[in-house]
């Protein structure tokens, strides 16, 4: 299918390269691979990169060339800030990367209003990354969320 007239879906995931060593990366890279030849155009709304504790500098090469991604603002509470390796749990809740909430809902809408995607798929186990930001832009667009 002609990627002008492919459908589009928004895939919000957490896990994306360069991370290294978690099984939702190649989940994701899959999907982005492989949706194309269903006549789907996936866009990728992850994190910023400083997020991930462990970076894989070569799995940059996996990514399909001419994929949209985008990576919203994210620190890593327990690292970036913690004071002697403790932080108050309020600033973890649901999950350390809870600061990318904001900016990943942000930065979905206006891949949203720019693509016109007609999906949106999010997946886990990141809370913040699977069901908030996907639910909220879901819920500001009226497209179908479905979560993996």
């Amino acid at each position: 299918m002609d990627q002008a007239t492919a459908r589009r879906v928004l895939m919000v995931a957490y896990h994306f390269p360069p991370l290294r060593g978690s099984s939702g990366v190649q989940r994701t890279l899959r999907f982005c691979r492989y949706l194309p030849e269903f006549g789907w155009t996936p866009l990728v709304l992850t994190t910023g990169e400083r997020a991930y504790e462990d970076i894989d500098d070569a799995s940059r090469a996996e990514i399909p060339p001419g994929l949209a991604v985008r990576r919203a603002f994210a620190l890593n509470t327990a690292r970036h800030l913690s004071i002697a390796n403790r932080f108050p749990r309020i600033l973890a809740i649901p999950d350390r990367w809870v600061t990318w909430f904001a900016a990943g809902v942000v930065t979905g809408l206006a891949m949203i209003r720019a693509s016109r995607p007609r999906a949106i798929f999010s997946t886990y186990p990141i809370a913040t990354a699977h069901h908030w930001p996907a639910a909220r832009m879901d819920a500001a667009t009226g497209r179908d969320e479905a979560g993996a």
